[in-house]
């Protein structure tokens, strides 16, 4: 939900996406005008404005686990969200109803203590770690409620 193109079709999903130019991931669409996820900060901002669908990310997270079902011929055994997106509140919620929906068990919960990054640098970091970490103890409530470890 951060980071290249959609799986689904953009229009499906335009309030998680924006224009960001010339694609350059491969395969069919390669160099043409395209819409692409915003970006970790940009997600977060998106839902703090409540300018973000959930019906839009639930579209988008199922799609991205029937695309692994497809690929592979198995359920995920557990989901990490890409820069710890399947925390941020909304999202968390989701996420926990699509995974049990498809019969996934487990999704990583990224709860350190701030003794873990005092030494991260620059500080904005490491406060970014610490609001991550955050969200992710009121999240693990919510993945448990569903079943997920």
């Amino acid at each position: 939900l951060t980071e290249g193109p959609p799986v689904r079709d953009e229009n499906d999903v335009h309030t998680l996406v924006e224009e960001v130019g010339r694609s350059w991931w491969p395969g069919d669409g390669c160099g043409e005008r395209r819409k692409e996820f915003k970006g970790k900060q940009g997600l977060r901002d998106s839902v703090e404005r409540r300018e973000v669908s959930l019906d839009q990310v639930s579209l988008e997270v199922q799609a991205q686990l029937q695309a692994f079902l497809d690929i592979t011929g198995y359920i995920p055994l557990h989901v990490d969200g890409h820069q710890h997106c399947h925390v941020i509140a909304g999202i968390a919620a989701v996420v926990a109803r699509v995974c049990r929906r498809f019969g996934v068990r487990c999704i990583r919960v990224p709860c350190e203590g701030y003794e873990s990054f005092k030494h991260v640098e620059p500080p904005s970091r490491a406060d970014f770690c610490w609001q991550v970490s955050g969200l992710a103890r009121d999240a693990r409530l919510m993945f448990r409620e569903e079943g997920l470890f």
